[in-house]
């Protein structure tokens, strides 16, 4: 609003929408009103729309839909396609989706299918929960009445699973009596249509990751993998582990051009892939299966790449970048060099593993871990990390990374970062199976 004559400032306000209250794109004005000082008038360059069903079922219509906690904001729920949500409003393109009561998430609309007028609005009832011990994994089944959205959670002591549009009516939870990595499952109705599962783990086991799939109608899995069981010293502690290398981007031959750009003309996905190429050595040198989710120059979808993970069943997921800076941010305002990117909670101690050895190992500045809502760092079923080594961008980084002994002193230090992870894990597990010797 134009500030009232000698009383400048911000002045807020708001209006609830009631029943009855109509709008087709409707301009928007506000007026302040003062007994001394007059009336400032505003007008908002938007329209308003008041939808005559205030909630309406969509679907989700694209493979996977990706949620924010507001328009343009990080996102935080992903779900599949066929997952049915109440839309409560737009903005231009985006929906507002009702969660809960309380909750709500931002998508966008071109992700969605708008059901016809008084198609029934998704509703779930969780009736048992069940558990399962496969492996090194325990699946855990959640039977559900339909499909709905869910969001994972971790804890202190495991995880939570909230599931909206739901209701609890558990007549039983049931132990796979062969399974010690999950101690304790409870549930509770949060509010009128959101319920939440609790699970605890056992705390002498790490929870390597987790997924959640629907395999069958009426049931929801979720999938807790515990640490796999390391090979015993001597031997290697990467024996027998699947590793995947992730090159980061896929080369172009035209622009747009698919990742950084050197002052030589030097493409990221190159540098990427050699770096790549030098660590699947090393790493196989010390009895690791490696798979990487690019040989050459073929063009690999980003969620592929997680995909190809997880469908091979990898025990740790690394993805090989070299950064650039978006246009308009100044390069020097900082030093720039490599920073370490992680998501879930369970991908943290590999991160900052890696960063110890980056630290110790590369001089270039340090940019520290960093959590990221990045495509790769997100995969939840293993820990996953995103490593930038370095700006490809400045001429004297894209110097160094066309060199091969730097290149090969890169790959050295992911292996060591990587490793005493690793170690600790097995110290654990060591430690563990000393206990349950002298018990």
């Amino acid at each position: 609003l134009t500030s009232l004559e000698g009383s400048p400032g911000l002045y807020r306000g708001s209006y609830q929408i009631q029943p009855g209250d109509k709008a087709n794109e409707a301009g928007i004005k506000f007026i302040l009103e003062h007994k001394q000082l007059g009336k400032a008038k505003a007008e908002a360059k938007g329209t308003l729309t008041i939808l005559s069903e205030p909630f309406r079922t969509v679907e989700v219509s694209t493979d996977l839909a990706q949620g924010e906690t507001g328009p343009g904001n990080s996102f935080f729920i992903f779900v599949p396609k066929g997952t049915r949500f109440l839309l409560s409003g737009r903005e231009g393109k985006r929906f507002r989706i009702a969660l809960s009561e309380t909750e709500t998430a931002w998508f966008d609309g071109g992700a969605f299918q708008i059901m016809p007028d008084g198609f029934p609005h998704p509703q779930a009832v969780l009736s048992h929960i069940t558990t399962i011990s496969s492996g090194t994994s325990t699946l855990i089944n959640l039977g559900l009445s339909s499909q709905i959205p869910y969001l994972v959670e971790p804890t202190s002591e495991g995880l939570q699973l909230k599931l909206f549009y739901t209701r609890g009516h558990i007549g039983s939870i049931v132990y796979d009596t062969h399974d010690s990595f999950i101690q304790n499952i409870q549930w509770k109705q949060l509010s009128r249509q959101t319920c939440l599962v609790s699970i605890q783990t056992n705390p002498k086991d790490t929870l390597w990751g987790y997924h959640l799939s629907s395999s069958k109608p009426g049931t929801l899995t979720l999938e807790l993998r515990r640490a796999p069981r390391l090979a015993p010293v001597p031997k290697s502690v990467f024996k027998g582990l699947t590793i995947v290398l992730d090159p980061g981007h896929s080369t172009r031959t035209a622009p747009p051009w698919d990742g950084a750009i050197g002052p030589l003309g030097t493409q990221e996905p190159t540098i990427n892939l050699l770096l790549a190429q030098i660590l699947k050595t090393f790493l196989e040198k010390e009895g690791a299966n490696v798979l990487l989710t690019r040989s050459g120059e073929e063009e690999i979808p980003l969620y592929d790449r997680p995909r190809i993970a997880w469908e091979n069943r990898g025990d740790i997921f690394l993805s090989l970048h070299n950064n650039a800076l978006p246009d308009g941010v100044n390069p020097f305002e900082k030093p720039r060099g490599f920073s370490i990117f992680y998501y879930h909670l369970h991908s943290l101690p590999l991160a900052q593993a890696i960063h110890r050895a980056y630290f110790k190992n590369i001089r270039l500045p340090d940019e520290g871990v960093r959590y990221g809502s990045l495509a790769v760092a997100r995969m939840s079923q293993m820990p996953a990390v995103l490593l930038e080594s370095a700006y490809l961008i400045f001429p004297d980084q894209e110097e160094l990374l066309l060199n091969s002994w730097f290149r090969r002193k890169l790959a050295a230090t992911i292996l060591e970062g990587t490793k005493n992870f690793l170690e600790k894990e097995r110290i654990k597990q060591i430690r563990n199976a000393g206990n349950s010797t002298s018990q």
